[in-house]
């Protein structure tokens, strides 16, 4: 009977702790200076009481000769676009600002506990920031006709301006695409100085909630002051690298394959009829890759990209090859069976393994029931590296050449190559 007396009682005792402990509900704590237990009324009466006579033309201290703390932090969520060629950079973010106000203070056990407050910042003394080389004539932070500022009984102003800010950034595209930028986001607080309004800002960038963009990518986010013109200004530099894996693949390694493909026109035969249009094409292909390049660099020439000197260059060996195919055409079609003064002799590893037949070849024969007399018929020989080549006409001669033609090219094309990716990556 005693053991079941028991069993009964603390079945009781932790009932009675399980209801009392799920009726408390948690507060966090960055929350519990917001649970206000006061009217509405009062409400009203306070947020009067501390504006009446208030006037947000004079700075928010009893002395007017004590200048305003004002404190900083930029928090980045994304960055939006980087117009290479209009030279801007659009972030989305927002500023954590704060500050202190004597004439907004309060004794909370005087309005139940009530540790602060929400007001329209329009209907108070407040920074006024300006973007310095701000784009689309938007160089202000913060939207004062629409947003809220929190005030504590302390008298300390809390605002969070958020939107997007699209500012200049001066773009160098020398080692375009695999290029680094660095752009600097400057503000500072217009119509005062550093005898009115101090402006400072937290070394550190908040980027917990940043989303990375499918273009560039965020190497660094540093901010810092300085002083210029008897003021503070605030400097957020970025520093961004390109993702260059989309270039690469649609620029860079179809234009390397059309190199190539130009340098082996030379081994096409000028017989096959084909040579010169293969080359004209090549030479069209060029022109639209510098087309696409033109598109996506800016239109200044502070500083060449050097990828577009690749460009010019492979452009150039493309112009030396037609007028190379085309004056080659004329000479086969005009004295292609002629005899050429001119004889190449190539190296060992470039020769052709067949000798070149000569046009008529003719032995020394002796008739057999012809009186006996020998007729013979003057042999004309050249030897070529050991081929007997009976006359050396244009068209052996061009098929030579464009052997030697096709080695410069391919040279040509693997050194500069070299040397650009030496220089961009």
């Amino acid at each position: 009977m005693f053991y079941k007396s028991l069993i009964i009682i603390s079945v009781l005792v932790v009932g009675i702790e399980c209801k009392d402990y799920d009726t408390q509900a948690y507060v966090p704590r960055e929350y519990k200076a917001d649970s206000m237990n006061i009217s509405l009324r009062r409400y009203k009466d306070l947020v009067e009481d501390l504006l009446r006579g208030y006037d947000n033309r004079f700075r928010p201290r009893q002395l007017q000769i004590d200048p305003v703390e004002v404190l900083t932090r930029f928090n980045l969520e994304t960055i939006i676009n980087f117009d290479t060629t209009g030279q801007s950079l659009e972030v989305m973010g927002y500023f954590t600002v704060s500050w202190l106000d004597e004439i907004l203070t309060w004794d909370p056990n005087d309005h139940s506990q009530c540790n602060n407050i929400r007001i329209p910042i329009s209907d108070i003394w407040y920074p006024k920031f300006v973007i310095s080389k701000g784009f689309d004539g938007k160089s202000t932070i913060g939207d004062v006709k629409s947003e809220i500022v929190k005030v504590t009984s302390n008298g300390t102003v809390n605002w969070v301006p958020y939107g997007s800010y699209r500012f200049l950034c001066e773009v160098n595209v020398e080692k375009y695409p695999f290029d680094h930028q660095i752009c600097q986001l400057t503000y500072y607080i217009g119509g005062e100085t550093m005898s009115t309004v101090i402006l400072s800002v937290q070394p550190n960038v908040n980027v917990r909630d940043f989303a990375e963009n499918s273009e560039w990518k965020l190497n660094s986010i540093k901010s810092s002051d300085l002083t210029k013109y008897s003021a503070k200004f605030v400097v957020i530099e970025f520093e961004i690298e390109r993702r260059s894996q989309f270039t690469v693949f649609t620029m860079i390694l179809p234009l390397t394959t059309v190199s190539v493909i130009n340098v082996f026109t030379f081994l096409v035969p000028i017989q096959s009829g084909e040579k010169a249009s293969l080359a004209i094409t090549i030479f069209l292909t060029y022109g639209f890759f510098v087309t696409m390049t033109r598109d996506s660099l800016p239109h200044n020439s502070l500083q060449v990209s050097y990828y577009v000197v690749y460009i010019c260059n492979l452009l150039i060996l493309s112009v030396c090859t037609m007028l190379f195919v085309i004056m080659e055409s004329r000479i086969y079609g005009t004295m292609g069976d002629k005899k050429c003064p001119i004889n190449i002799r190539l190296p060992s590893i470039l020769r052709k393994n067949n000798p070149v037949k000569p046009m008529d070849q003719t032995k020394t024969t002796k008739a057999l029931g012809h009186r006996g007399k020998d007729q013979k018929k003057s042999v004309r020989t050249e030897e070529n590296a050991g081929d007997t080549i009976k006359c050396w006409t244009w068209t052996i001669f061009l098929q030579q050449l464009d052997v030697i033609v096709f080695c410069i090219a391919f040279i040509f094309i693997f050194i500069v190559t070299l040397i650009l990716l030496t220089i961009i990556m």
